[in-house]
């Protein structure tokens, strides 16, 4: 009898595990997807702008000109 019980309780260790690491995947997938979404794409693109002009590959007037594209505030050079 003690056994059988050892069994089920094995099995049920088995079970919620595996239900554990679902769970888990599906939130690691989730969170990655939500990340490349459209609206985390701006934040990002200023981050490397950021960092392109930290490290002096842009000057201040292209940083800021590309800042103003990426926010939408730019202008497409029909001005």
């Amino acid at each position: 009898m003690t056994v059988h019980w050892l069994v089920l309780v094995a099995g049920l260790i088995v079970l919620l595990g595996c239900v554990g690491l679902c769970t888990a995947t599906f939130w690691i997938l989730f969170r990655i997807g939500t990340g490349l979404t459209r609206c985390g794409q701006p934040a990002r693109a200023e981050e490397t702008l950021a960092q392109r002009f930290a490290a002096g590959e842009i000057d201040q007037e292209e940083y800021q000109s590309r800042l103003r594209v990426l926010r939408g505030r730019g202008d497409d050079g029909n001005s």
